[in-house]
């Protein structure tokens, strides 16, 4: 009888542990499931992030290629501006000099 308890005493006690041991192995393999769905979701959000940062990227340097062209653009008219400027001043300064010239190459003359 006594030895019927302590058997029965081991054979429960081997069950517990057995079903201790499954429970363990199940929490593992919800836990391995749930980390590898967090990394594959991880791995999306930062494709997701690259991609849009790449994007930004571009974006910032077309908008730095549009700024910079706009300049060269005023720049290029500005300097068209004062070539046309100065040629102008030229040929008024040799007009006037021209006359100025005439002028007293006349007044000599008399």
């Amino acid at each position: 009888v006594m030895l019927q308890k302590e058997l029965a005493g081991v054979q429960d006690l081997h069950k517990f542990r057995t079903d201790d041991t499954e429970e363990v192995n199940r929490v593992k393999a919800e836990n391995s499931q749930a980390v590898a769905r967090a990394q594959a979701k991880h791995l999306v959000e930062v494709k997701e992030l690259r991609e849009k940062i790449a994007i930004m990227i571009e974006e910032s340097a077309d908008d730095s290629k549009k700024v910079q062209q706009a300049r060269m653009d005023e720049m290029r008219g500005m300097n068209e501006r004062h070539s046309k400027e100065v040629r102008r001043l030229q040929e008024e300064h040799h007009s006037n000099m021209t006359r100025e010239f005439a002028r007293h190459t006349e007044e000599v003359r008399k």
